[in-house]
């Protein structure tokens, strides 16, 4: 609704969860979140999950793909072992962005970028096993 200044972002956008991505790329966010900045008429934007977020937000947002783009590009470039590099960026993350719920939505959003890097896609069993992972650990 640019003529009131709202933009419904839906699942582009998270607040107080790690985003997540299952499919495309954190390069397909990045643009996504560009053309919704560009709009400068939009102060607000309502994410797929949490509370309304300002412009500022929104480039909060954007600096976490950009940073796990990054680490992902270094980890698969260098020849890293994922899971390493995703506990690094983890940690990386709660210090630089504010502490969020839902960690396994980050690796799972690594481990997608990783992929796309190599020009693969993670099987779904990958998702599934850090999403069991991640529910078991909560009993």
């Amino acid at each position: 609704i640019p003529s009131a200044g709202i933009a419904i972002a839906g699942d582009l956008l998270f607040q107080g969860v790690y985003p997540l991505i299952k499919y495309g790329s954190t390069a397909d966010i990045i643009e996504a979140l560009d053309a919704l900045l560009a709009d400068h008429r939009i102060r607000l934007f309502v994410p797929g999950h949490g509370p309304i977020m300002d412009r500022a937000g929104v480039e909060r947002e954007k600096q976490l793909w950009l940073a796990l783009q990054a680490s992902a590009k270094t980890c698969f470039e260098n020849g890293e072992e994922v899971d390493d590099c995703i506990r690094r960026f983890q940690a990386d993350a709660k210090e630089k962005f504010e502490e969020r719920d839902c960690e396994v939505m980050l690796e799972i959003s690594y481990l997608t970028e990783v992929a796309t890097l190599k020009g693969e896609r993670p099987s779904e069993q990958i998702y599934m096993d850090r999403f069991g992972k991640h529910i078991l650990s909560k009993l």
